[in-house]
């Protein structure tokens, strides 16, 4: 979460996170638009899930790609 909020600083704003177990719960806003979900770590993969909010759905594809290649440069 550290890295979120440092490397995305401009962008995001109430970054916070909590880990169960091997889920972190997350939650942010961007843009006006609070965020949530959780990410969900096993022995070879990653999910990370969460409702995505209407105005941003638009954009779905791109923050999906985002995502994954967030945690390839993470993971590898």
């Amino acid at each position: 979460m550290e890295a979120v909020q440092r490397d995305y600083a401009e962008h995001v704003q109430n970054v916070s996170g909590e880990w169960q177990e091997n889920s972190l719960h997350f939650r942010f806003a961007t843009h006006g638009l609070k965020i949530s979900g959780a990410m969900n770590v096993g022995e070879s993969q990653v999910d990370v899930s969460g409702p995505l909010p209407l105005l941003a759905a638009m954009f779905r594809g791109k923050i999906e790609q985002q995502i994954r290649d967030e945690l390839s440069k993470l993971l590898t």
